[in-house]
This record gives structure tokens, sequence and C-alpha cells, in this order.
């Protein structure tokens, strides 16, 4: 998906298991040369379990993590994820069984912006079970 760009990768992840796959992405794709970093849309608190143990592994290895858990923090950063060669969303996966509102639903709007979006799983926002959208959902 990167082609011959190789520009920044952007991977946007959440507190969970997906955000977990998030954080092994970025590290194998620095491992391989390119400039991806993860940007968090939780408190580093809520990471917990696999996910905390691979998102450790990513800093250890010289991992940049950028924090998206307020509406500050998305506004300082919305124009570095939306105009990278590739956002990687594993923001949420197929547990999630509410409607993202609020300001997760306002980093998956800025993920709609982006050129070239990968989702982990499944598109944050889409219900696994009925396809259905719930409250607003990346397209990847």
């Amino acid at each position: 998906m990167l082609g011959a760009e190789r520009g920044h990768v952007a991977v946007v992840c959440g507190p969970g298991n997906n955000g977990g796959d998030g954080f092994v992405a970025a590290r194998v794709l620095r491992d391989r040369g390119i400039d991806a970093v993860v940007y968090l849309a939780a408190e580093r608190a809520a990471v917990r379990g696999d996910a905390r143990l691979h998102l450790e592994v990513f800093e250890r290895s010289g991992g940049i993590v950028r924090m998206l858990a307020t509406p500050a923090q998305l506004a300082t950063l919305d124009a570095r994820i939306i105009d990278a060669a590739l956002v990687i969303d594993a923001l949420f996966g197929v547990g999630l069984a509410r409607a993202i509102e609020g300001h997760l639903a306002e980093v998956v709007t800025m993920m709609l912006m982006a050129e070239r979006v990968l989702a982990v799983d499944i598109p944050s926002g889409i219900d696994a079970d009925t396809g259905r959208t719930l409250g607003v959902a990346v397209i990847a």
C-alpha cells in the first residue's frame, strides 16, 4: 500500500487488543526501515494486558508514541495523520459493541480524511456481527 513513497505511516491505536496489534505493526514497520509512529487515542493507563506489553516493546525498540487522548492533542497532530502515506486503523476491532461518540468519533473522522487507510482486522466503527455502522466508521 505504500508503493514507492515509503513515507510516514500513522498507526492509530486504541487501548485494547486491536491497539496491541497496531503496536506490533508499527514495530515491524520500523524494523524494516519505515517511519511508523503510534498515535494513541486513549490514556496510557488504559492500555492493559498483551496490548500494554506490545506498547512497552515498541517504545523500548525506539518507537515514538504520540498521544491523541484529548481533543487538544488531536488538533495538534491531525495534519500529521491526514497527510501520512498510510494510516493504519488499530483503534477498535471486532469486539466493538457500542456507537463511537465524542472525541473518539473525531479521531475516526480525522482518519476518514486520509488518502490510504488499512484496518487491522475490521474498520473501526463497524459491528463485526451485522456489518452496520456504530456511530461513525472508518473506510479502509
